[in-house]
């Protein structure tokens, strides 16, 4: 017995499709009487991927919310508080997803890609139209300094050149919620040594970290919450580094990127990465 189509059909009066990222949740949204429109969430309006869940595993907070409810609780508290955040690779591997073609989660993500799209050819068609914005990251480079026993975690101590050294160390360009201007340049001086024979030759890699505090100490330590964002890789030059080198780093800020430059005093190269930081 075939079913038959229902009488009256109930027409939607605005469209919603959200889009869960690695990073960020973006959404965008129409109303079918006005359908030309379509109103997208970029840059700062989209809501960071993380969760706070309570003591008994029920909803606390979500996005922008989240993560200070979880860094505002006493130390002893977070360890009955469940934080989760750049989860969406693990809801991919969840074998409870459903997976048939015919699925809702199918068919946001056909939709999801046709509105990320048009959302992307408004942005293009408004070169320059995001003048300020305010840094939702703290971002800095991770660099290394000498050890101090009652400074530096233990765990980050080891010897290069004869010298004792803290790695790491979160050297901090931009705060969060700081508000960035386009072309705003950020930059630090910074010299090396390689005076072992067997280093000379290294690629030499210089790495972005971010963090959801606004003053993290360490890359590398779980309590300061960092990611790496992207790194630059150095070739040495065809005769091996010099014993000693100076250079500068800068971070530049684009509309919706970052372009990373370092430059070799000695040698006179410069190289450039741009890394998305939206």
């Amino acid at each position: 017995m075939a079913l038959s189509e229902p009488q009256h059909k109930v027409e939607a009066a605005v469209i919603v499709v959200i889009d869960f990222g690695t990073t960020f949740c973006g959404y965008a949204f129409m109303f079918t009487s006005y359908p030309t429109s379509i109103y997208t969430a970029i840059g700062e309006e989209r809501e960071p991927s993380c969760v706070l869940l309570n003591q008994d595993k029920n909803f606390n907070a979500f996005g922008k919310q989240a993560f200070p409810k979880y860094t505002e609780l006493e130390q002893e508290e977070h360890q009955s508080y469940y934080f989760f955040h750049h989860f969406k690779m693990k809801l991919y591997e969840s074998e409870k997803l459903i997976t048939r073609n015919d699925s809702p989660r199918s068919n946001w993500k056909r939709s999801g890609r046709l509105a990320v799209m048009k959302g992307a050819v408004i942005m293009g068609m408004k070169p320059r139209n995001i003048v300020q914005r305010r840094a939702q990251f703290t971002y800095g480079f991770s660099n290394s300094e000498l050890f101090l026993e009652e400074e530096h975690p233990k765990q980050l101590k080891f010897n290069l050149n004869g010298e004792t050294l803290g790695e790491g160390v979160f050297d901090k360009l931009i705060e969060r919620g700081q508000l960035l201007q386009y072309q705003q340049e950020s930059s630090r001086k910074f010299y090396d040594t390689f005076k072992q024979p067997q280093i000379k030759q290294i690629i030499w890699h210089i790495s972005l970290w971010r963090s959801y505090k606004p003053g993290p100490r360490y890359c590398f330590l779980k309590e300061d919450f960092c990611d790496e964002v992207g790194t630059i890789s150095m070739q040495p030059p065809p005769d091996g580094w010099p014993d000693v080198v100076h250079g500068k780093r800068k971070l530049i800020v684009g509309e919706t990127e970052f372009t990373i430059k370092v430059i070799i005093k000695e040698t006179g190269e410069e190289t450039t990465a741009i890394i998305d930081f939206l």
